[in-house]
């Protein structure tokens, strides 16, 4: 066959789409060629090497005898849905109200799970409940409701228990002198929830303020007397003392990805 470039000109067409051409012949199995060399018409007795079957195939092949047996696609769609959602989870979904909080939990179980773990604000999931497919879903407490009316009867949650903060307000009760306090995390919601743990034990004697940080910010603060931070920001955090806080224990990220592995297994 004459070559891409002699093509081209020969029929006043650009060269990549004579390549291309060429290419679909090879994929196709009616010509063959080696770089450097002109492609060759193959022979009708020559056997073209057996190719690996991919998940293209079989889906095709799947959607081909649904039709012969008078399935229409739509019911396809339905079943295989039904049964992709009962399928045991191959990996972690987090679904929370905000973007950052998820990024924080995800970051926390991610060394205990071996799996992929993947992060879904409520609104997002609402609008493609689809995610849930082959996911072991995490939420906070605060939404396993609102997420419960989003899922097919019976599928299953796993509610966080956050981690108590005793090691902080035990911090904070035994600072001698008047102190400055601050929370700093990526997460509004990690920030409100701290406030409202920690502020009944500051009381009027110490000074309470908070920082919310991008990711990968960093932040002066060398004034303050105690910095309670999130998994993220306490390394970005420059402060005397820096005391870090985990939402998911580490019991808790263990046990979720034991679940995990027992539905794979």
């Amino acid at each position: 066959m004459p070559s891409v470039r002699e093509f081209a000109l020969r029929h006043k067409i650009h060269a990549n789409t004579v390549s291309q051409a060429y290419q679909e012949l090879v994929d196709r199995h009616w010509v063959t060629g080696h770089r450097g060399r002109r492609m060759v018409v193959r022979s009708i007795e020559e056997n073209p090497a057996p190719r690996e079957e991919d998940l293209d195939d079989l889906i095709d092949a799947t959607i081909r005898k649904a039709r012969d047996k008078g399935y229409s696609l739509e019911q396809l769609t339905a079943r295989v849905r039904e049964r992709l959602l009962a399928e045991p989870p191959d990996h972690v979904l987090v679904v929370t109200l905000e973007e950052e909080l998820g990024r924080l939990i995800q970051l926390e179980i991610s060394h205990a799970v071996g799996c992929p773990v993947e992060t879904c604000p409520l609104k997002k999931f609402d609008a493609n409940r689809g995610k849930a497919i082959g996911a072991l879903i995490v939420c906070m407490p605060g939404v396993v409701w609102d997420l419960a009316q989003l899922l097919p009867p019976g599928r299953s949650l796993f509610p966080l228990e956050p981690n108590t903060a005793d090691e902080h307000v035990d911090l904070i009760q035994k600072l001698e002198q008047p102190s400055l306090i601050v929370v700093a995390s990526i997460s509004p919601y990690f920030l409100t929830l701290s406030q409202g743990v920690l502020a009944p034990f500051v009381g009027t004697r110490h000074t309470l303020e908070s920082y919310c940080l991008r990711d990968g910010e960093s932040k002066n603060l060398a004034g303050t007397d105690v910095v309670f931070s999130d998994s993220i920001t306490a390394g970005s955090v420059r402060a005397p003392r820096v005391v870090p806080y985990s939402i998911v224990s580490d019991e808790q990220a263990v046990e979720i990805g034991g679940l995990v592995r027992t539905r794979q297994g």
